[in-house]
């Protein structure tokens, strides 16, 4: 049998979707914003009895009836809050009999005096498919798309559990969400499918994989792997913040020092509320008998090596006193062998990755938010997804697998020996990368959505705000200079005080030569990330203008509320507007004018349009774009005066706007 998965030049975000009539329109998500102010204004009454009232009065927009704007058709999914500026964001997900659509989340963002702010729509599916017989259980659908990747060992066996969801035994599956029933959307109705992940053994890929329970016809299918008084010994977090000159902790700066595992950023005694409720065994957890110990493992993420890669030998680290304390004598850089040190590694990662989880969650993404937290102390959000965080079982790469609340997601820290041995276990910046992928892909399109962020221009994203997070944590604006062995540009092009790329490169940064040496851009969501992050860094640096003090915690802050604004599968101007939105609310003396100013230095002004080669495509799948370095008028901009307009592209370079009359106010 063929592959199920087809490759295409976007490195990490292989997705194919069914070619029938209807399916790719289905799974656009249409932002509503008003530049000029919010949608409704004020009204009394809960968040939710608000955003449904404004949904029953746009159903025409969605395809809905009035009874569907309810429940139970549409289910109140998420509801949590960000920022200072009094925002709660909704999730509502479209369903049928309690199953629900697949892609049918809708985002509302309401105001603390009931105006609603934005909201994200899709167009609703139409109902059910009748006069069908569902002839393919879940374990039949499991086996077809194991043989569809490559046809591994895994072998799939049901425990049952109901109708609607199917228990797998292998031990392949433990981490992942079992088998249930979804109906996946098309123009003229749904159909009723089951909605599957599958690992790959041979590369350590898990998909994504919608199948028909009709038939057993694929319907969609994605890569989901993204190439981050207890104490331990690793290398402290960061160097900026603990009084240390700047630079990202790791052994060619710093030794290792003994630090707290009792919670970020605390250096000792209790757990910091409000993130814990007291005491000191918020991190690594103590295990009684048989084994009497303390273990990298913890409420947020279970820390091991999986050198096999087959996620069935998953050994921790520990101590009896809960002194994580492991010899780290280099031998991967000094002779090519790692055992000696798997346990330093494994603690440096179970330390990075708390610190990231504590980090985050004193930013907004919590337990309401998606966070990854193994009990989530009655706070919303679905628990029991702790990161399970695996060191050696891969090489010169790095991953993470979003998968939706509450199941555990995976991180991977690989050995690299490209530029130099190196393994990314003691490289906080590629650790904090990796993490952030789980923090956006639960934040852009709702927490149980793990599709929101797929396509070139999410994509190209996903990876500028994983690397935005790594170099706001550390103040530090080079990327991964541990594992490249070069502290200048790191593992990108450019170092982010010092990139050259605008929006009109999107797509040329990558290139390959064809037949007669002619160059042609591609799309290629690093190095496109490039573009987004250097934007990114452009706005933290001009909001030390306005508060000097508090400029990372600012930003950092207003980056979170903007990615819970961001619409599903966002072009990068969908999700500059979220950050716009975001600014005039985070009471941080940052405006949207403010803003401005550096997205239009690089390419994302006014102006800026997206150019769809096919009708009805998301707006992240657009690779023709126009940049502009214009501002609003109202931020003191110009009007581009009707004349001709004249738009270059030599293939190479940038898409320059160039215009014969402007009019400067």
């Amino acid at each position: 049998m063929s592959k199920i998965i087809e490759r295409t030049p976007l490195e990490n975000f292989d997705i194919r979707v069914s070619q029938r009539s209807g399916a790719t329109r289905r799974l656009i998500q249409r932002p509503l914003l008003n530049s000029e102010g919010v949608l409704q204004g004020p009204r009394s009454g809960k968040s939710e009895a608000v955003a449904r009232d404004f949904l029953n009065a746009q159903k025409g927009l969605q395809g809905l009836s009035s009874s569907q704007a309810s429940s139970p058709y549409l289910v109140l999914e998420q509801e949590f809050r960000t920022g200072n500026g009094g925002l709660t964001h909704l999730v509502f997900r479209e369903s049928y009999d309690g199953i629900p659509v697949f892609g049918g989340q809708t985002q509302v963002h309401v105001l603390d005096d009931g105006s609603i702010l934005r909201a994200n729509l899709p167009r609703f599916a139409g109902g059910p498919k009748t006069g069908i017989s569902h002839k393919i259980t879940a374990v039949n659908a499991m086996r077809v798309a194991e043989d569809a990747l490559g046809g591994s060992a895994i072998k799939a066996s049901s425990a049952g559990r109901s109708p609607q969801a199917t228990e797998l035994t292998e031990d392949y599956y433990k981490d992942l969400p079992s088998p249930t029933q979804i109906y996946f959307p098309f123009d003229e109705y749904s159909e009723l499918a089951w909605d599957l992940y599958v690992p790959d053994l041979d590369d350590g890929n898990v998909f994504h994989v919608i199948m028909s329970s009709e038939d057993g016809s694929l319907l969609y299918s994605r890569n989901l792997t993204v190439d981050t008084e207890p104490e331990g010994t690793a290398f402290r977090a960061p160097r900026s913040l603990s009084g240390s000159d700047a630079g990202v902790p790791n052994p060619d700066l710093d030794a290792r020092t003994v630090e707290s595992f009792t919670g970020y950023p605390a250096t000792g005694g209790d757990c910091p509320a409000p993130i814990y409720s007291g005491g000191t065994d918020c991190w690594a957890t103590f295990h009684g008998s048989p084994f009497n110990s303390y273990f990298t493992v913890g409420n947020n993420v279970f820390s091991g090596e999986d050198y096999n890669g087959d996620g069935v030998a998953f050994t921790s680290c520990s101590d009896p006193s809960g002194h994580l304390d492991f010899p780290f004598t280099n031998e991967w850089e000094v002779s090519g062998t790692f055992p000696p040190d798997s346990c330093a590694a494994i603690t440096n990662i179970f330390y990075w990755t708390n610190v990231a989880h504590g980090w985050f969650y004193a930013l907004g993404f919590d337990e309401a938010a998606g966070n990854f937290q193994e009990d989530n102390f009655g706070r919303g959000g679905l628990q029991s997804d702790r990161v399970t965080a695996k060191a050696h079982n891969l090489l010169n790469n790095a991953t993470f697998v979003t998968l939706p609340d509450g199941s555990n997601p995976i991180m991977q820290m690989c050995l690299f020996d490209s530029a130099r041995r190196a393994d990314s276990a003691f490289d906080p910046d590629v650790i904090v990368h990796e993490y952030g992928h789980g923090v956006t892909n639960r934040l852009v399109g709702g927490a149980s959505n793990a599709n929101a962020i797929s396509n070139a221009q999410s994509g190209a994203m996903g990876e500028g705000w994983s690397d935005t997070f790594a170099f706001s944590l550390m103040d530090d604006p080079v990327m991964g200079e541990y594992v490249t062995g070069n502290s200048t540009i790191g593992i990108r092009s450019h170092s982010y005080d010092n990139s050259p790329w605008t929006y009109g490169q999107f797509g040329n940064i990558s290139q390959i030569t064809l037949n007669g040496g002619f160059p042609v851009g591609l799309p290629e969501v690093h190095d496109d990330g490039e573009i987004w992050a250097a934007s990114l860094y452009d706005v933290r640096e001009m909001m030390a203008s306005t508060d000097p003090t508090n400029r990372k915690d600012n930003f950092e802050k207003l980056l979170i509320t903007s990615l819970a604004l961001t619409p599903s599968n966002p072009s990068m101007l969908g999700a500059r507007d979220a950050i716009l939105l975001a600014a005039d609310l985070s009471g941080s003396g940052t405006t949207s004018c403010d803003v401005w100013g550096p997205f239009a230095d690089r390419g994302f002004g006014y102006s800026a349009q997206l150019n769809h080669v096919q009708s009805g495509s998301p707006n992240d799948a657009a690779l023709s774009l126009y940049e502009a370095f214009d501002v609003p008028l109202t931020c003191h901009g110009y009007v581009l005066l009707p004349g001709p307009t004249v738009f270059s592209d030599d293939m190479v370079g940038s898409c320059q706007l160039s215009c014969q009359t402007q009019n400067h106010d």
